[in-house]
């Protein structure tokens, strides 16, 4: 076996080692059913609620992450928060157990970010700050800091 060869075999026994160190044994999995556009039905995994986070693994080995939204009969409703390509049937799909959260902080000014809160500019990710939940209710307008001074 030559060098180049060995190295490509060590490669790829990395990538999985990769995935595997990521799983939990123990955590019961989902399947994907189907798939339209941003939607995803799955099997599973059982005792998910809505609003939780599960991540659903692609062809490529990374992890798509979705929210669910609903239920159909005992499958999960799930829309997938990026691209789907990747996704096929008999996916597995893992319960996170959490839901989804953003960094707030001095660092997102001046920043463009998208709807979950990651830069879109060519800024370092925004792992600093204090972290809330993506989904809550907004302060009252009396509760609120009068602006005095406009950006």
């Amino acid at each position: 076996m030559s060098e180049d060869s060995r190295k490509d075999h060590l490669r790829v026994l990395n990538k999985y080692n990769t995935i595997l160190d990521q799983m939990d044994p123990m955590r019961p999995l989902g399947k994907v059913i189907q798939v339209s556009g941003q939607t995803i039905l799955s099997s599973g995994p059982p005792d998910t609620s809505i609003g939780q986070i599960c991540k659903v693994e692609s062809t490529d080995g990374q992890s798509i992450m979705t929210e669910v939204t609903g239920f159909r009969g005992h499958d999960l409703v799930l829309v997938a928060l990026g691209p789907t390509t990747g996704i096929f049937p008999d996916s597995m799909v893992h319960a996170t157990g959490q839901r989804m959260t953003i960094h707030v902080g001095n660092e997102m000014l001046g920043r463009i970010l998208d709807g979950l809160g990651r830069p879109l500019d060519d800024g370092p990710p925004i792992l600093t700050g204090n972290i809330f939940p993506a989904e809550r209710n907004a302060p009252t307008p009396t509760a609120r800091v009068p602006i005095h001074q406009p950006l």
